[in-house]
């Protein structure tokens, strides 16, 4: 048979700057029904993870003559919508994969167009992909339903192995579910969940965290000393940053707190640490985290009804959740090319004045 090779978004070699607990869940999820199939790493299946956009869909080529299963690696984020001419050169890249005999079956839960969605169907029916499980929502019906009425890509990946391949669950499924949908849609409620995005954070081999979870454990003690190592890591890192506040009027009439950052100098910090720091330490609503090369994050507090995070950072070749999305330059007119300290609040002036556009409210100091 064909060897199953189940994958993810995230650099390998480059930390974890593109991975998160849902994309490390799903590999884990999909490596635990193998596990269960009596399956050996290596043999009958493997798992790897791959970067966004056209870039990443190369890296597929290695795996000729394997089935592939993408899951959590958003449609917006690979046939890029803000640049339309790029299609072509991602239906290129499809054929070329099935050309060398690689099945490509993809799960996936991020909302979407209309056009991405129909650009993905025609795909499939040009037999590109063999099985396509996709978000059935758009931006704004993702705005307006609740984190309980929706499933992140591990819940996906779940309900697929469950309804095609008949596995059955049990404790460990559920748990790796319950952690996952907490982290993914920013609830923090289960805080054991909150820890183990702090070790993804601090750059631990995710695979391994993947085998881990496909194993059923969740916490150990070198994870809990990987754990309280980055935490006061971030502390260090988090006095280094610069911060400037504006108030934004929803269309409701509310006004709500909105907090730029521009990451240290130093290397080290992760968006989530980041975002985390000014919704939860420094009581901003919205918090836009400042690469200093051409790239932002924008982190929306989960009781926030009127705004989507995806939305606001479409227009600016981004996309993503309500709660959670980012965007960088990729050749379109970013509003800065590289920040620093003496040009940050200057910077802030021009993204808030965009940011605030599509969002559609008023901004002040």
């Amino acid at each position: 048979m064909k060897k199953y090779i189940y994958i993810s978004h995230g650099s390998l070699d480059l930390g974890n700057k593109r991975t998160d607990l849902d994309a490390i869940a799903s590999i884990g999820t999909f490596w635990r029904g193998a596990i269960l199939n009596g399956w050996t790493r290596g043999e009958e299946f493997d798992v790897d993870m791959i970067d966004y956009y056209n870039e990443g869909l190369w890296q597929l080529k290695k795996w000729a003559g394997c089935k592939i299963y993408l899951a959590d690696i958003p449609p917006e984020a690979l046939a890029r919508p803000e640049r339309p001419e790029t299609l072509p050169e991602f239906e290129k890249c499809l054929v070329e994969l099935k050309n060398l005999d690689i099945e490509l079956n993809y799960i996936d839960h991020h909302p979407m167009t209309d056009t991405i969605r129909a650009a993905f169907q025609e795909w499939q029916r040009k037999g590109l992909f063999n099985i396509l499980n996709i978000c059935p929502m758009d931006l704004e019906m993702d705005r307006t339903t609740p984190s309980t009425e929706k499933s992140c890509a591990t819940e996906m990946v779940w309900k697929f192995m469950q309804e095609r391949w008949g596995i059955k669950t049990d404790d460990v499924f559920e748990k790796i579910m319950y952690f996952t949908h907490d982290a993914d849609f920013g609830i923090r409620k289960v805080d054991d969940a909150t820890a183990l995005s702090v070790v993804i954070g601090a750059d631990y081999d995710p695979l391994r965290i993947a085998e881990l979870l496909a194993n059923g454990t969740f916490w150990s003690d070198e994870l809990q000393t990987i754990h309280d190592e980055r935490i006061e890591r971030d502390v260090h890192l988090l006095n280094q940053v610069s911060l400037t506040q504006r108030i934004w009027t929803l269309p409701s009439g509310r006004e709500i707190p909105v907090m730029y950052l521009l990451m240290p100098e130093e290397d080290g910090l992760k968006v989530t640490a980041a975002g985390y720091y000014c919704t939860s330490e420094k009581g901003a609503t919205v918090a836009v985290i400042l690469q200093r090369a051409a790239f932002i994050s924008m982190r929306i507090n989960p009781g926030e009804q009127e705004l989507h995070a995806g939305r606001i950072l479409t227009p600016l070749g981004g996309g993503g959740h309500v709660g959670a999305a980012s965007a960088g330059s990729r050749g379109h007119n970013f509003p800065y090319e590289r920040a620093d300290e003496s040009s940050f609040e200057s910077i802030v002036d021009r993204l808030d004045t965009v940011l605030s556009e599509n969002a559609g409210v008023e901004t002040a100091a």
